[in-house]
């Protein structure tokens, strides 16, 4: 049996699965992205990532890898030139480096594009052709389909949701602007939010649930204590969903799309702030645009891996 591999490229973990020409996962295995040390750690850690799922299926026959990265990414080329949560992959000729070491071909792109790619493969975008997928996680990415082609842009940074600002002369993000949905909506983002209020009397059911340290804050936490209604983690959610809200006006303003997908680790919680963002979205945006979008969670099992796979078969010519 023929199959690819996709690899997704987070800034908190990395996704790696063997994916069928059909789209399903026979081999999956998830690790740490902070393993990368340097650049060359990060090229040595990628080959034995691909050696060992090949070896787990050696009955079967590598056809090609596809990579997605959180951060703008030269597709054409394979080239990373900017990567804020994984740095020790900036400036990095990822395929060329790749390519040197072992035979398959590699292809390469943004980790929000191969996501939003699985979702129009396989999840809830299928038979959509104008649609953006946002993904909340360490960071937060975008990939934006026209007319079913993802649009890169002349220098490849088209779809950088993560940098719409929402908040001028608002906190700083790591792209080095301010005010950017990064710094609001992501698991970081929360979590910097949660930090300020933290030695507050409102924050009192936080900090026990966290021994009275900051450092303890995780997503999951705050999502617990505002599923179970505390006030002051409940104001977070809202505050995510506001400034989510006023990027995807953005985008229904801009592109009068058919449909927004929210995946990425926070939208486990998307029951806290997804309501918040769609009514934001709907007081702002064009009358028309903004009542007919849908905004829908993901639901394509590992999208950013399936994405990934979906670039390597393209690539190679196979689907």
């Amino acid at each position: 049996m023929k199959y690819v591999i996709g690899i997704d490229i987070g800034g908190t973990n990395i996704k790696i699965g063997a994916v069928t020409l059909d789209g399903k996962i026979i081999s999956y295995i998830a690790k740490k992205s902070r393993i990368f040390k340097d650049k060359k750690s990060a090229i040595k850690n990628l080959i034995q990532s691909v050696e060992s799922v090949k070896k787990s299926l050696k009955e079967n026959t590598l056809i090609g890898v596809g990579i997605g990265i959180a951060g703008t990414v030269l597709a054409d080329r394979g080239i990373v030139y900017q990567s804020p949560n994984i740095p020790e992959l900036e400036g990095i000729d990822i395929r060329k480096e790749l390519s040197a070491k072992v035979s398959y071909p590699f292809f390469i792109d943004n980790d929000a594009n191969v996501f939003a790619l699985g979702e129009g493969w396989l999840g809830n975008a299928k038979g959509y052709k104008d649609f953006c997928c946002i993904t909340l996680g360490t960071g937060v990415g975008g990939g934006i389909v026209i007319d079913n082609r993802i649009v890169h842009g002349f220098d490849g940074t088209a779809g950088e949701v993560g940098h719409i600002i929402v908040e001028p002369e608002g906190a700083p993000c790591k792209c080095g602007g301010r005010g950017c949905l990064e710094a609001y909506a992501s698991s970081t983002g929360l979590i910097r939010m949660a930090k300020q209020g933290f030695k507050t009397e409102k924050a009192t059911a936080l900090r026990k649930s966290c021994k009275d340290n900051a450092k303890n804050m995780s997503p999951e936490i705050i999502a617990k204590l505002a599923r179970n209604g505390d006030v002051f983690c409940r104001g977070l959610f809202k505050k995510v969903g506001h400034y989510l809200g006023i990027a995807m006006t953005d985008l229904v303003n801009l592109l009068n799309l058919e449909l927004i997908v929210v995946g990425g680790g926070l939208s486990n919680a998307g029951d806290l702030f997804l309501e918040t963002a769609k009514k934001e979205m709907q007081k702002r945006s064009l009358k028309v645009p903004g009542k007919r979008i849908k905004i829908v969670t993901a639901c394509c099992e590992e999208a950013g891996v399936v994405g990934a796979a979906h670039i390597a078969l393209k690539g190679i010519r196979a689907l």
